[in-house]
């Protein structure tokens, strides 16, 4: 972000109350006259930013997932309809441990995927977080970008980032995996183990019909995690109709404070669980 900021005096950065949270204290250290705190106000926060983008800024609002939600009719109304670049920077993307249940950000690839005229995001390692928030100022267009609490796995990619484009990360198979996010990490090493493919899906919107039509023509059973409740997995099992497609997702209900490891357990978000639905007999 600061990289960017150096380079391009259009780019500014807003918070709600949480810029240690987020990260951007050396950003406001560094660039004070572009750094804005308005306090626990995030509607206020994502109309300001609606406005700074209608005044030829480039605002990037960084707030947590969960409370990203206080905001749906500014994102929806302020942003995406009026097509404003303004890019969400949504921290806390996914299973949050210790911040407890009211803290999970589950919800938001569900809500963010009903708005119009939004790509979402969803890297898997820091390499593409950088790389895709580069790429969401640059297309000038309304854009989230979400990431997890903590880090993502350290890879490179010989495949550049773009919109709308997934990465196969392991040859198409008859048995699939599609994973977004913090999840490619985990079905990396059952994928090579069981000799499946393997997909990154770096974008929940829009999707990359070229890969799914890949998909359709060689899968016979497609196995979709994500840290979230039921979002991108609904969206493959419409596209891959008939394919069989098992969602591994957060379960719609509550989940508990306890370490990332146990709340993944308890939404069956585990190696062995992807093990055991790839393995099984197809009906």
């Amino acid at each position: 972000m600061i990289a960017l900021a150096q380079k391009d005096p259009l780019i500014v950065a807003v918070s709600a109350a949480m810029p240690i949270g987020t990260g951007l204290t050396e950003f406001a250290g560094r660039f004070c006259d572009r750094f804005f705190d308005v306090g626990i106000a995030e509607e206020h926060a994502l109309t300001m930013a609606a406005g700074m983008a209608a005044g030829g800024l480039k605002p990037v609002v960084a707030i947590y997932s969960t409370f990203l939600q206080r905001g749906y009719d500014q994102i929806l109304h302020d942003i995406c309809l009026q097509k404003l670049p303004v890019v969400l920077a949504i921290d806390r993307a996914g299973l949050v441990g210790d911040d407890g249940e009211t803290h999970q950000g589950v919800y938001d690839m569900a809500f963010l995927s009903t708005m119009p005229n939004l790509t979402i995001y969803s890297p898997a390692t820091q390499q593409e977080l950088v790389h895709m928030l580069e790429l969401a100022i640059s297309r000038g267009e309304p854009a989230a970008v979400r990431y997890p609490r903590g880090s993502l796995m350290q890879a490179v990619s010989e495949q550049p980032v773009e919109r709308g484009v997934w990465e196969e990360m392991l040859p198409i198979t008859e048995r699939t995996v599609i994973a977004t996010g913090a999840m490619v990490a985990l079905a990396i090493p059952v994928c090579r183990k069981l000799g499946v493919g393997l997909v990154n899906a770096r974008t929940i919107q829009p999707l990359d019909e070229a890969m799914l039509e890949r998909i359709k023509q060689t899968a016979k059973r497609v196995v979709v995690m994500e840290e979230g409740v039921d979002c991108l997995g609904l969206h493959v099992n419409a596209a891959l109709s008939p394919i069989s497609v098992v969602h591994m997702c957060v379960p719609n209900e509550p989940v508990s404070q306890a370490s990332v490891a146990h709340q993944r357990q308890f939404c069956g978000l585990t190696a062995e669980a992807l093990e055991q639905y790839l393995t099984e007999e197809l009906a």
